[in-house]
Order: structure tokens, then C-alpha cells, then sequence
């Protein structure tokens, strides 16, 4: 019995031996911030009761307050002086449980110090000692709150001997108040017990937090160094604060060498190709602070080519209006530009080749631009467990079916079992649509399905892997293609008395767009896709906007890929 009473009182000391470090630095914080000032308050408060009674017995009085009044001035000064920053973990965990024994001596020596009191007071000066020790016992445990058994430890010693006194030798009216405050001893060390565990409970709360949005910034810093394109930031002097690794291939510098420049700088007159006429203009976008988009400027790379860069950068404030400063996404489209150059020569140099076009061909290139024209995908991101983690309207109109059908957290499955159910697909359960589905990703690393919905539309699905864990999948409304087919076969048997020089010429182009349709849109639209998922995510103001950037400028570029593809 005795060996078990000792392994409580030491659980009972060594209660703080296990605690967290996140939690040990929160209840540091606390105590660092309360109990000097309840000390003060303690202090005060002694040296008015210690008034009352020093006329009568000023050695006793000062037996006790002289000691009691240099621990408590040591305590606050260990307290005031003590940094967290200079202390291990170690130090800290000892820091908190130094308080439990202190405690139960502090609360010790106020119920000594009261009864003493006691025995020189008259009747009506004991609620005064009463009180005092309510005050000392209320007062430091809620300070202490944060360490569990130093609070109960506390509570118990200075309140409960003295008002468990006055039940038995008192007045009614000591009686009462007594009670009362014996009352509140188990009250308040439930509710101390509350508030730590609670206090416990936010911190670790918070700490997730901060590892969340630091892990969601690694993954937008990380996407940031693999996009071809860059991003930077300016304060509200128009210096950098940020700017993408990527910089380094155009102007040959890190951006560690250019954070803290300001733009006119980094990009000076002879950046420009135009010399001042650009600088000038770009000064002038920063001093009036205009917002521009898909601004394109030809300049000189850190080798000396000729490159076009295209800008888009918004000016932003802070919540009273502050301005901050400017951030932008800037792409090289020297490629873009050049291959679409080349596209331009490459019709015209068709159009010389095909002297003559009949009616018919005129109309085969028009179906052949509508075809492609009205293409635009369905686009839903689902995991592994086939949860849909992301998906656009065009998806569910596609369909058919409601949009709350395809909400996120939805499950792929239950979609693709209605539409076997109904005989949309050529495959008679699910198992045979996954089976097939797993050996086309395995030999050709994407899975391309029809579905014939019972609104007569043909939808193609095409499914890809992603990296890591999970699919995305497109969905192409191919009706209007499949309707057509019969009248583009015609027109093919009447073209057939056409030049060879013009059907070859045209069967070029149709191989041509069909490539470039499927090898340009389909990572396009990933790279959307993908874009618009990271936007799901919990980000800061700062880093939507990027995001935002990244999806503005992805769907310009697929414009102009538009654009070119249906020339």
C-alpha cells in the first residue's frame, strides 16, 4: 500500500514529464504572462490583512509575511527572467513541474499563516483570513490552470483546512460563506482542468494548421519550380520579394541575386528589345499602379536572343486599402509565337499548293471547323478510392444527370454504375469496365471509353493516371462528329476526282489538326485541371491569387491553341 501511495505522489509530481513540446511552449507562454501579476496581486493583498493584525502581534506577522513576501518577489523574478528561447525542452518540462510543488507549498504555508492569524482574530475578522486564503488558493490555481495538478494542488491546500474550520467553530454566517467556498474548490478544478485541456487541445489545433499551410505552400513552391512559366512579387517600393527559380534560364541569375532589386533594375532599358519606348511603358504600368494582361514584350535573354515574354500583373492592397505591392506571371511564348508562325506559312504555302477548291471542299473545311470548334471538355480529378476530389459544370451537363451527383467527395463509382445500369456503355458491369480500363492505362497509359446516353448524346472519355495517386479524366461531346460522319464520307467519295495535289494537301492538314488537337489540348487541360484543384485548396489570399493567375493564363493559352488549331 505504502509502495502504491508513493507511485502516486510521484505521477502526481511527474505529471508535466510527458507533455508535448508544442504544449510545454503554450503553457510556458501562459504562466510567463500570469503569474507574475497575480503574485502582485497576492502580495497586496497579504500586506492589507497582515494591516489588520500587525498591531497586535507585529513579530508574528512579520514571521510570516517577511518570507512569504521574498518567496513570492523570487518567484516573480525567476519568471520575469526566464526566456523560453535559451531553454531545451528538458529545462522547460522541469520549469512546469516546479510548479506543482510549489504550489503545495505555497498553499501549505497560507493555511499556516491563517490559522496563526486565526488565533488573534476576533469573530468578525475571520472572513477576512477567509477570504484572503480564497483569494490566494482562486486566484493562483487559475494562473496555474494550464498545469492541472499544481491548480487542484493549490486549490486544495489554502482553501479547503481554514473554510473546513469555520464549519465547525464559526458563525452562521462564516458557516455559510464556508461552505460556499468549499462548493467552489471542486468546481474550480473541473473547470481550471477545462480550460487546459481545451488550451491543450487549440494548440496542437493550431499547430496542424501551420504544418497544413506550410505543407500547402511546399506544394505551390514546388509547382512554381516545375512550371515552365514564373511568378513574381514586388513590395510597395516596387522591389522583389519574390520571383520563380525559373527566372535564372532567361535572365541567367538566381533569384537569390534579385530579390530586394527594384524592377527597373532587374529589367532596365536594355532588357527591352523597343529600348526606353517598353521600359518607359512598363514604369509607367507600376507608377499608376494599372493592372495589365497578357502584355507581350520582345527582349534579350542572358545569351543575347531574342525572346517574347508575356505579363500579366495585378496591383494589391491590404485590408485598409494599403497598397502592397504588384504580382504578376510572366511566360516565355517564343515557341508559341514562332509555331504559330510557322502554322500561318504552312497554310499559306497550302494554299498555294490547292488552286482551285470546289464547293464541296469548302464545305468539308467549314464541317471540319465546326467540329473542332464546339469541342470542350468535361473535366472531373478523382483519387484512388475513386472520391471526386475536383470536377467542373461542363461534366454534369454533359451527363444529364443533377449536378449534386457529381459533387466533390462524390464517388465515381456510384456514376458510372447508373450509366451501366442504363446501357450507356458497351461493358456489362463495372469489373468489365475496370478490367478494361487497367490494361489500356498498363500498355498505352490512358483509357478512352464511349458513352451513349438516352439523350442521344456521345460522350468520349478519356482517363488518365496521375502522378502519384488518383485519375482525371476528360469528357468530349463527340455527337455532332458522329452525326456528320456519314455526310464527311460523301463528301470524301465526290472529292476524289480532286487534284491529288489538293487531297494529299488536305489530308495533311486534317492529320496535322488532329495532332495537334490531341498533343497540345489534352496536357492543357490537365494542367487546368490541375490548377483548379490547387485552388480547392486551403490557401492564403496571396497564394489563390497565383493560383488564379496560373488558370487565367492557362485558359488564354488554350484560346489561342483554339484559335490557331481552327484557322
Amino acid at each position: 500500500m505504502l509502495n502504491d501511495i508513493r507511485n502516486h505522489i510521484s505521477r502526481f509530481l511527474k505529471s508535466e514529464a510527458a507533455t508535448p513540446a508544442i504544449v510545454v511552449d503554450k503553457k510556458i507562454e501562459e504562466l510567463k504572462q500570469l503569474l507574475p501579476v497575480i503574485y502582485v496581486g497576492v502580495l497586496v493583498c497579504s500586506f492589507m490583512m497582515a494591516g489588520v493584525f500587525f498591531n497586535r502581534a507585529p513579530g508574528w506577522v512579520s514571521a510570516f509575511q517577511a518570507p512569504f513576501t521574498a518567496v513570492l518577489l523570487f518567484r516573480m523574478w525567476l519568471w520575469v527572467g526566464f526566456d523560453p528561447a535559451k531553454q531545451n525542452l528538458a529545462g522547460k518540462r522541469r520549469k512546469l513541474a516546479s510548479a506543482i510543488p510549489f504550489s503545495i507549498g505555497m498553499g501549505l504555508f497560507c493555511s499556516v499563516y491563517v490559522f496563526a492569524l486565526n488565533s488573534i482574530a476576533a469573530p468578525n475578522e475571520r472572513m477576512i483570513l477567509l477570504m484572503w486564503a480564497a483569494f490566494c488558493g482562486i486566484g493562483v490555481a487559475m494562473a496555474l490552470a494550464v498545469v492541472k495538478n499544481a491548480s487542484r494542488a493549490l486549490l486544495a491546500t489554502t482553501i479547503l483546512p481554514y473554510a473546513t474550520y469555520l464549519l465547525f467553530v464559526g458563525s452562521t454566517a462564516d458557516h455559510v460563506v464556508a461552505l460556499m467556498i468549499i462548493a467552489s474548490v471542486p468546481i474550480g478544478i473541473r473547470q481550471y482542468a477545462r480550460f487546459a485541456d481545451q488550451m491543450i487541445m487549440l494548440t496542437v489545433q493550431e499547430h496542424e494548421t501551420e504544418r497544413q499551410r506550410e505543407h500547402a505552400r511546399g506544394m505551390l513552391r514546388a509547382f512554381m519550380e516545375m512550371a515552365s512559366d514564373w511568378a513574381w512579387e514586388t513590395d510597395s517600393e516596387h522591389k522583389l520579394s519574390y520571383i520563380s527559380p525559373k527566372i535564372v534560364d532567361l535572365l541567367g541569375k538566381t533569384p537569390e541575386q534579385l530579390i530586394g532589386k527594384h524592377v527597373t533594375e532587374v529589367f532596365s532599358a536594355d532588357f527591352f528589345v523597343a529600348g526606353d519606348e517598353h521600359f518607359h511603358q512598363a514604369i509607367r504600368l507600376l507608377s499608376d499602379r494599372k493592372n495589365i494582361r497578357d502584355q507581350e514584350y520582345r527582349v534579350y535573354d542572358a545569351k543575347g536572343h531574342i525572346r517574347i515574354i508575356q505579363t500579366t500583373a495585378r496591383h494589391f492592397y491590404g485590408k485598409d486599402n494599403e497598397y502592397l505591392g504588384v504580382r504578376g506571371w510572366t511566360s516565355d511564348v517564343t515557341e508559341r509565337t514562332q509555331s504559330r508562325a510557322a502554322l500561318e506559312d504552312a497554310n499559306a504555302r497550302l494554299e498555294q499548293v490547292v488552286d482551285e477548291r470546289t464547293d464541296e471542299l469548302v464545305l468539308r473545311t467549314q464541317l471540319l471547323d465546326e467540329v473542332v470548334e464546339t469541342m470542350a471538355d468535361g473535366l472531373v480529378v478523382f483519387d484512388d478510392d475513386w472520391r471526386i476530389i475536383a470536377v467542373n459544370q461542363k461534366a454534369a451537363v454533359m451527363s444529364g444527370l443533377p449536378p449534386a451527383k457529381w459533387a466533390v467527395g462524390g464517388n465515381m463509382r456510384d456514376l458510372l454504375d447508373i450509366g451501366i445500369r442504363h446501357n450507356v456503355y458497351r461493358y456489362a458491369s463495372i469489373a468489365e469496365y475496370l478490367d478494361d480500363m487497367r490494361r489500356s492505362l498498363a500498355s498505352t497509359g490512358d483509357f478512352l471509353a464511349l458513352r451513349r446516353q438516352k439523350d442521344g448524346k456521345v460522350i468520349a472519355e478519356n482517363i488518365r493516371k496521375r502522378p502519384g495517386e488518383g485519375y482525371v479524366v476528360t469528357y468530349s461531346d463527340i455527337t455532332e462528329m458522329k452525326n456528320r460522319e456519314h455526310k464527311l464520307e460523301q463528301l470524301t467519295e465526290e472529292m476524289t476526282r480532286a487534284k491529288d495535289a489538293a487531297d494529299a494537301a488536305n489530308r495533311a492538314k486534317s492529320e496535322f489538326l488532329a495532332n495537334m488537337s490531341h498533343e497540345i489540348r489534352t496536357p492543357m487541360n490537365g494542367v487546368i485541371g490541375m490548377a483548379t484543384l490547387l485552388l480547392g485548396t486551403e490557401l492564403s489570399a496571396k497564394q489563390k491569387e497565383m493560383a488564379r493567375i496560373i488558370v487565367s493564363s492557362g485558359d488564354n493559352l488554350l484560346t489561342i491553341i483554339n484559335d490557331i488549331l481552327d484557322f
